[in-house]
């Protein structure tokens, strides 16, 4: 089997996207709740991701891919301090391969710029899943939550979306920059925080799929650091053609 890799998925209004985020929830509640989807039902999933998408204000998104092909993905939104997941499956071939760990981990850490507790509803077979990830129910519901996430420290992270208090940290670094702009075009964007959980530096792929620029305040130390992240991001987008 081809390694399983995991990548951030900037804009989920890319070409195919939801309908394969649509195919592997469809496949996965099917295998698992023996349930039957018509495609009325599959249009409503992917009609709802796009109303959704439109209206969240820090989305995130995270997708396993073989080659260039989805086999899981995590989805979800975060307001004020507290994160959602919104989906997580994972192809039933795929399962208990440590795939869906390794996509609610890569989301909590994404978050983790933003959001100090993270909540969700699971479905009922998915819950000794969460509570084995650190999840604890709220009130002997499927609601379950993670309290007290860990600030980033000596991270690399991918921005969905770039607030107005991560704006103004990286216009320390860079006058010019424009989190209105990166939003609006959903670019590619990381950042790296410090073992003291500070921001110095970020990077970003422009419209034109041009290499990364790099912006940061130690230029030997993450000039390194960024480029070991990046450039395996490049590398497998490339495969992709992305």
């Amino acid at each position: 089997m081809q390694d399983i890799v995991i990548l951030p998925i900037f804009n989920q209004a890319a070409p195919g996207v939801w309908d394969d985020f649509a195919h592997i929830r469809v496949s996965s509640v099917e295998s698992i709740y023996n349930s039957i989807y018509d495609a009325d039902d599959i249009d409503g999933m992917i009609y709802a991701d796009k109303k959704k998408w439109g209206k969240r204000f820090v989305n995130f998104a995270f997708g396993a891919y073989i080659g260039s092909e989805m086999v899981g993905f995590i989805q979800g939104d975060a307001h004020g301090r507290c994160a959602n997941i919104q989906s997580l499956y994972v192809l039933k071939e795929y399962q208990k391969l440590g795939v869906g760990h390794r996509l609610l981990s890569r989301a909590e850490r994404a978050a983790s710029i933003f959001a100090k507790r993270i909540e969700l509803v699971a479905l009922s077979k998915a819950e000794p899943f969460y509570i084995k990830n650190g999840y604890s129910s709220q009130y002997g519901t499927n609601r379950y939550e993670k309290l007290d996430i860990q600030a980033p420290r000596c991270e690399c992270l991918p921005i969905f979306r770039c607030n107005s208090r991560l704006e103004k940290k990286c216009k320390m670094l860079e006058p010019s920059f424009d989190a209105g702009f990166v939003n609006v075009s959903h670019l590619p964007m990381f950042v790296y925080y410090n073992v003291d959980s500070e921001l110095c530096g970020y990077a970003i792929r422009d419209t034109k799929g041009d290499p990364f620029r790099m912006v940061f305040n130690n230029r030997t130390i993450l000039a390194q650091i960024f480029q070991k992240n990046i450039s395996r991001y490049e590398e497998l987008w490339r495969a992709m053609g992305r």
